[in-house]
């Protein structure tokens, strides 16, 4: 029988999240997702039904009123629905266009948190791998940290790290001796009903392949180029910056103008510039916080907790482990939310140039490579 370690409750926490931002815009508090996660493995609430997106479109449509509709009473819901299904249940659940990359973003979080190890997730490979995985063991199979344990000690990497990629490539590959874990955590109905199986095996994604041509893409995320831990290519297109004006436009919709006009007396001529320049000048901390009077600090903490969540998910993705006490520590309107080493930060800044500027340019998309390999370099 499955039994869920500390570890899994704050992996299955992250991946809930990452879920609700997404498909809710709705945050969820460290105090209140501990709770839920304790109901939803006292009432024996399948992984695979927890985070299947297809159930939380139901609940909301049967919900009618959008206010009516959080994480709360989605677990709830799933406690005595007689339509809720598991993920592989749903027809075409693994394909792109019905949301599979939040899937894979959630299983890629939990182990990010659980293993501190993130890596590569967003290729074909990835998706196609992690496709197979969830047909084979269900979500509820294959998110534990025994799991990974297991696997990290039955592959024993030179560096001790093991990658997402490696991590489910290891799950799918390995099929004649299968993992004790994975046989113990396994639930029997985890394949799909006969009459709602996909028409075709599952084989995710595809791209044509040149004979004999090796794809770098597809290989595990290269041990000896770390930059900033996991999703690097996403932080080349949105740097943390970016990430954190955006979270503090959202945020400060939460105060009136008045409470927030303390605030932007701090800022340099703040009172003549538009709302966006504002932002920019709070997202890059340039802004006198010693000059606040007593009002304004007390927004300013206010601002400070509701930025929280995001900061550590900001964290998570420069693979940096900070926990809500970690957060307590940082001035997090002040500080900068980038976490990068210099050298990685020079680096993205170059690959988006070329991303953005550069992209139609053969010899600029071929010096990608060299431009990593040189960076790695000086790490």
């Amino acid at each position: 029988m499955r039994t869920f370690t500390d570890k899994d409750k704050r992996g299955l926490l992250i991946a809930l999240r990452v879920m609700f931002r997404e498909l809710n815009n709705e945050r969820i508090s460290g105090t209140v997702g501990a709770r839920l996660i304790d109901k939803v493995i006292n009432y024996k609430i399948s992984i695979d039904k927890l985070l299947n997106r297809f159930n939380f479109e139901r609940f909301k449509n049967a919900a009618g009123d959008p206010e009516g509709v959080d994480a709360d009473k989605y677990v709830d819901y799933l406690i005595d629905a007689s339509d809720a299904k598991k993920l592989a249940q749903e027809p075409e659940w693994y394909d792109q266009k019905n949301g599979f990359a939040l899937t894979v973003k959630a299983v890629h979080d939990f182990y990010l948190e659980v293993s501190g190890k993130g890596g590569k997730w967003d290729l074909p490979s990835a998706f196609t791998n992690l496709g197979k995985a969830i047909q084979s063991y269900g979500l509820h199979g294959i998110m534990s940290s025994k799991l990974i344990d297991e696997v990290l000690q039955k592959t024993n990497p030179e560096n001790g790290e093991l990658t997402f990629f490696s991590f489910v490539a290891q799950i799918i590959n390995d099929v004649d001796s299968p993992y004790e874990t994975l046989k113990e955590n396994i639930e029997p109905d985890v394949e799909p009903e006969p009459d709602e199986a996909p028409t075709e095996q599952f084989e995710g994604p595809q791209e044509p392949a040149t004979e004999n041509e090796e794809r770098p893409e597809d290989e595990p995320y290269p041990e000896e180029y770390d930059g900033a831990g996991f999703e690097s290519i996403r932080l080349v297109q949105t740097d943390a910056n970016e990430i954190k004006k955006k979270s503090l436009r959202s945020v400060l919709g939460y105060f009136t103008a008045n409470e927030l006009i303390g605030i932007v007396k701090t800022i340099d001529g703040g009172m003549d510039m538009t709302i966006d320049e504002v932002l920019d000048r709070l997202a890059t901390g340039q802004f006198d916080v010693q000059s606040e009077d007593m009002a304004t600090r007390e927004v300013h903490r206010q601002i400070n907790g509701y930025l929280t969540q995001d900061f550590i998910d900001c964290a998570h993705v420069q693979c940096h482990d900070i926990t809500e006490e970690d957060a307590a520590e940082y001035d997090i309107l002040y500080e900068s939310w980038d976490m990068r080493e210099p050298n990685t930060r020079k680096m993205h800044k170059l690959l988006k140039l070329i991303y953005t500027e550069g992209k139609d340019d053969p010899d600029l998309m071929d010096a990608v490579n060299d431009i990593e390999k040189l960076y790695s370099q000086k790490e």
